[in-house]
């Protein structure tokens, strides 16, 4: 029942996803204002890799809805990576996406999956991530090794379950940038 809901809830969504863009935050403890000004009453903050709708853009600031009750709030552009949603074309399953930040590194692969009960396809994720730091004390590096399926509906991928992100429920990729975040990871197309 828990997978159906989620199915659904996501096929209805899509409508209200593409052609968005949302600003990846590509440094810690920023702050988010009230207005486009440093002036302005700081009312949070946001850190590295969360991901955010955009609402607008106001010379070097970028409004961002912080959460699902239209809590906006401006953040200095400068901090911001921002992604311009299009769709995720079939053939892009089978690409490569890879990341790498200092010591860490990783692949992320897809390929179909079938369809589930509702006749819906998937597709089946596969992460891995190391940190080649950890070589040192004598382990593997492994941080992330996940393999998982999520639903491919009308050229919009799913996010996996339990991501952090509330911005979207689909994967963010931006055809010109060549970047898909997905699975809380803003990954490089290979």
């Amino acid at each position: 029942m828990k997978h159906s809901l989620i199915s659904i809830a996501f096929i209805f969504l899509l409508p209200f996803i593409a052609d968005a863009q949302f600003a990846y935050i590509k440094k810690s403890n920023v702050n988010l204002r009230t207005g486009p000004s440093t002036s302005t009453s700081i009312t949070g903050k946001a850190n590295v890799g969360e991901v955010y709708h955009v609402i607008g853009q106001q010379g070097e600031w970028t409004q961002i809805e912080q959460g699902y009750e239209e809590d906006y709030v401006w953040i200095s552009s400068q901090f911001v990576e921002i992604l311009n949603n299009d769709i995720f074309p079939e053939e892009k399953i089978n690409a490569q996406f890879s990341i790498k930040d200092g010591s860490a590194y990783g692949f992320l692969t897809f390929e179909k999956a079938g369809k589930n009960e509702y006749g819906v396809p998937l597709v089946r994720y596969s992460i891995l991530v190391k940190d080649t730091s950890l070589y040192e004390s004598g382990g593997n590096g492994v941080i992330i090794n996940e393999t998982n399926t999520v639903i491919y509906y009308d050229d919009s991928l799913s996010q996996p379950e339990g991501c952090s992100t509330y911005a979207s429920s689909s994967a963010i990729y931006d055809s010109k940038k060549k970047l898909l975040y997905f699975a809380d990871i803003l990954w490089n197309e290979d």
